[in-house]
């Protein structure tokens, strides 16, 4: 999930959304735009870069911060590691 104004600037080929979003008060909203989400990504050791293809993502306005689920990028097969 990205903020309205992320989704515009990071996904490829933009277009409207029907994901709806139900949140711990019950109410639902719908998302706005959905697309594909790349992104380049830079090694802090090597200073490689690497492009990087997440899949579909939602964008919504009103969202105070992006959200990346790691669950599903670990099915996917990735591997995050967090670095000190």
């Amino acid at each position: 999930m990205l903020t309205g104004r992320d989704a515009l600037q990071l996904l490829v080929s933009p277009v409207p959304s029907n994901l709806e979003l139900v949140g711990v008060s019950g109410d639902s909203i719908h998302a706005n735009v959905m697309g594909r989400l790349f992104v380049a990504l830079q090694d802090p050791t090597t200073g490689c870069i690497y492009h990087v293809d997440f899949g579909g993502a939602h964008g919504l306005d009103g969202c105070p911060l992006n959200i990346l689920s790691l669950p599903l990028l670990y099915q996917s097969g990735a591997i995050a590691r967090l670095l000190n």
